[in-house]
């Protein structure tokens, strides 16, 4: 892992940490044409600078294969996996990471295709975890690895939460290293390797795991359709999953650094919402065709 641009000089940090990471798709691949739509560093350029808007933001990290020149993120090289061990792969960029700055401060380890759309993250913190995640509605995979928070109260509960999971997924989710492994592997955890002590609240080998609520912290608009508007009333957290990455940038200039006002604003966003609605449409048949939304294999 090899710290390529950005100041890495040791310092007090004055608010939270960030950590993202994204590689280059298959040239050619259906997922390859989606994210020519807006590329992995383009999602971390803009996840960084809504955190520096709507917080007090400590460092930004963007672990990529990409050449990224940024004054805001500072890029960490590592080489493209291959495809069918992606998660898998990101998750042991994440332990390598935490291995060498357990004693950083606080981070959100998230996505790149998430917006900070307003003040308040710092509150998720408090002493009462090592590391939070979100659950959803959703059966099959019910906690989303897209936002994680590493709250080091114990410097290396970082390093050892991303560590359990590499030993799970090698040993049970290895069909799914690909792709859904990091969501599935979230479940096992949090249902089958951990003792709940409260409510929202699980221990599992030493790590204090809280659970947060989604719908604040990992928002995801119904059927990944996130239109032109303002988010919904105490979003913090809005994640711009599959197809709906389409209108991310928009909703940057629009609601996060709220650029456009007045009549220029009347008048370009339903002209901006046409523009995306129709290449959100337009890469549906290349979403669908994409490998890795093969469905993850039922387990008993």
């Amino acid at each position: 892992m090899k710290l390529t641009s950005g100041d890495d000089r040791d310092s007090d940090l004055t608010g939270v940490n960030l950590l993202t990471c994204h590689f280059s798709r298959v040239p050619g691949s259906s997922n390859a044409a989606i994210n020519e739509l807006i590329s992995g560093a383009r999602q971390a350029e803009l996840l960084a600078r809504s955190f520096q808007k709507n917080a007090r933001l400590g460092s930004a990290y963007f672990i990529s294969d990409v050449e990224v020149s940024s004054d805001i993120l500072k890029v960490i090289t590592a080489p493209r996996p291959l495809e069918h061990e992606l998660t898998l792969a990101i998750i042991r960029q994440f332990v390598e990471f935490f291995q060498s700055r357990a004693d950083d401060g606080k981070y959100v380890v998230c996505d790149p295709d998430i917006l900070l759309v307003r003040a308040g993250i710092e509150q998720a913190f408090d002493d009462s975890f090592d590391i939070a995640i979100t659950r959803r509605s959703d059966r099959r995979m019910p906690y989303n690895s897209g936002v994680v928070f590493v709250n080091n109260l114990s410097p290396d509960c970082g390093q050892r939460f991303y560590r359990l999971q590499d030993k799970i997924i090698a040993e049970i989710f290895r069909k799914e290293a690909g792709w859904f492994g990091d969501q599935l592997v979230l479940t096992e955890i949090i249902e089958k390797r951990s003792t709940q002590v409260s409510k929202d609240l699980y221990v599992c080998n030493g790590l204090r795991i809280k659970i947060l609520d989604a719908a604040k912290y990992n928002f995801s608009p119904n059927r990944d359709h996130p239109y032109l508007a303002p988010p919904p009333r105490g979003v913090v957290l809005y994640h711009f999953k599959g197809r709906c990455r389409t209108y991310m940038d928009d909703f940057y200039q629009f609601f996060v650094e709220r650029r456009f006002e007045g009549i220029v604003r009347l008048v370009w966003l339903p002209i901006k919402f046409l523009v995306n609605e129709w290449r959100r449409k337009s890469v549906k048949p290349l979403f669908l065709r994409a490998a890795e939304r093969v469905m993850p294999s039922d387990r008993k």
